[in-house]
């Protein structure tokens, strides 16, 4: 990817970014090789200016030894003699030195930052793209890979070069930033939506994002527990005192509006009462209710509590089911009864004529 920053020599810095960032990009083999295998051309001046900086706050690291990403204030490089806004300066953007025996190349403020992405595992756009070309997720691949020697592999996601950098300077906010790379930090620390339970299983540490497990609610009667083990991809969110958290699963490889027709369509694929789910469907096409007209398409629960009336009574009454229909959240959206008030109401309350949305009862 070809991305513009500035030169850690430049007084133009964004008043934002009052670091610039250098990261040993081959911390496993630099100091084997006694730093950089080939280092920027620059004026011995302007490499003096930026090995100083570098030590400098190295000097103020607890572990510089092991230190792999660093942030350098812009004060210790920018106008510092030679290193100034000219063309010889310009250079130093991108710049690799060698620092005592290791090699830092100047970065990308946000390179090698740690967010937690786990979040885009489910929303990126361009995994419905991949699911149907039976592709694995593109933001759960990594995270999903072995760790290896080769640190791009691992726990890197590549900005795609075709992607202008605004995109990601505009839409970076949407991700929990964790840390540096390579740096030690305090689990209970962390933003909530990074303390998960499998997180906190992994590192050894106690979750302290929840007070308690909580419950889930507006459950359908008889409804039966979410079992991923088996292939059901069911995404949902919490509401708690830390806030709200969605809970979302590098196994799902769909996105979020997919989830109630993925229930319904597993269901109706492996059930052994084959009849009973073709009887629902029938029934369904009869009451419906339509995405396109009801902004709830990612809640699952809304779409599944409503099919299941049909599942429930498809032996049974008309009267049952339309009774359940007629008191559903998603029927009240979609034939626009929902806070509809009787003429009563108005007359008593508005002192006006106001009829009550008939809309449903038509239908009826």
């Amino acid at each position: 990817t070809h991305i513009r920053f500035l030169s850690p020599c430049s007084s133009q810095f964004d008043s934002n970014q009052k670091k610039y960032r250098w990261v040993r990009k081959n911390y496993m083999s630099d100091s084997t090789n006694g730093g950089c295998d080939e280092e920027t051309a620059l004026s011995q001046e302007v490499k003096d200016v930026l090995v100083s900086a570098i030590n400098a706050t190295l000097y103020n690291n607890e572990h510089p030894e092991t230190q792999i990403v660093l942030d350098v204030d812009h004060s210790l490089t920018a106008n510092q003699g030679p290193c100034n806004d000219n063309v010889d300066s310009a250079s130093a953007a991108g710049a690799s030195v060698t620092v005592g025996d290791k090699c830092w190349t100047h970065s990308h403020e946000d390179e090698w930052q740690v967010f937690e992405f786990s979040p885009w595992i489910l929303l990126h756009p361009g995994n419905k793209e991949a699911f149907h070309k039976r592709k694995p997720n593109p933001i759960g691949k990594p995270a999903e890979s072995e760790l290896t020697d080769n640190l791009e592999d691992s726990v890197t996601i590549n900005y795609p070069d075709w992607k202008p950098m605004k995109r990601w300077n505009d839409e970076h906010w949407r991700f929990t930033s964790i840390g540096r790379y390579g740096d030690t930090i305090d689990f209970s620390t962390l933003d909530p939506q990074a303390q998960r339970p499998g997180m906190a299983e992994y590192v050894g540490a106690t979750q302290s994002g929840w007070s308690n497990p909580g419950m889930e609610v507006c459950g359908s009667p008889n409804e039966v527990a979410n079992e991923p083990s088996r292939g059901h991809q069911y995404h949902t969110y919490r509401q708690g005192d830390q806030g709200d958290i969605s809970d979302y699963f590098i196994d799902q490889d769909h996105s979020a509006t997919m989830s109630g027709l993925n229930i319904c369509l597993t269901i109706g694929k492996n059930a052994q009462d084959q009849l009973r789910q073709r009887v629902a469907w029938a029934l369904s096409e009869i009451f419906i209710v339509s995405k396109n007209d009801i902004n709830r398409e990612s809640q699952a629960e809304y779409w599944t509590n409503y099919y299941d009336i049909f599942v429930r009574h498809a032996f049974g009454n008309f009267h049952d089911i339309l009774k359940e229909v007629a008191y559903s959240p998603l029927m009240g959206v979609m034939l626009t009864y929902e806070s509809s008030k009787s003429l009563a109401w108005g007359v008593e309350e508005k002192d006006a004529m106001l009829f009550p949305d008939e809309n449903f009862a038509r239908e009826i």
